[in-house]
């Protein structure tokens, strides 16, 4: 949502204050059937406030005791973690893995979703494109698809391929949830 702006002080706050609840989850009730989900829920905190090896040492700490869906977000997590920390291409390598042996599809979309973000960065719009649209295919969230494709219909655009922009655009309309966003869309164009 804070498409590429700096995070709000008002959110790293409660990032800070979800950290704190999650620890103490974690220290006063050690044996509950949520710790593991507080961890994971610390580290995406910690992810956000960029403290990035706090993150994965959380996370590290209880890879080997969580369900499938949660290593596998926890593996998510910790690529995104390295990305952030400038380990570029391992990242990548966790991330392509990751989609290759995840059998949840909200995990491969968030996967494609963020090697989108890395092959934007690397100035790279063909493959980062590619994954948009891998993502878009996977995700079921309405405003999840909205995102997405008014991401890819904007790097379409740029790039000046106009039929795959209008398809993005299109897609945009009939997902979004946002008035805003389409708003801007009608003003824009």
């Amino acid at each position: 949502e804070k498409n590429g702006d700096r995070t709000p002080i008002s959110a790293l706050e409660k990032y800070g204050k979800s950290i704190k609840k999650s620890k103490k989850v974690v220290s006063d009730f050690p044996e509950s059937k949520y710790v593991n989900s507080a961890i994971i829920l610390m580290a995406k905190s910690q992810f956000h406030r960029q403290e990035y090896d706090l993150a994965i040492n959380n996370i590290k700490s209880i890879l080997n005791s969580v369900e499938n869906k949660q290593k596998e977000e926890a593996i998510y997590w910790i690529a995104l973690c390295k990305w952030k920390k400038g380990n570029l291409q391992t990242a990548i390598n966790e991330l392509e893995d990751l989609i290759s042996k995840s059998q949840i599809n909200t995990i491969k979309s968030m996967a494609f979703l963020s090697l989108s973000e890395i092959f934007n960065e690397l100035k790279d719009l063909n493959k980062s494109i590619d994954f948009l649209q891998e993502a878009g295919k996977l995700t079921n969230e309405r405003s999840q698809k909205g995102i997405i494709y008014n991401k890819l219909a904007e790097m379409a655009f740029d790039k000046k391929d106009f039929k795959l922009a209008l398809e993005g655009y299109e897609k945009v309309v009939s997902f979004s949830l946002s008035k805003k966003i389409l708003r801007m869309l009608i003003y824009k164009y």
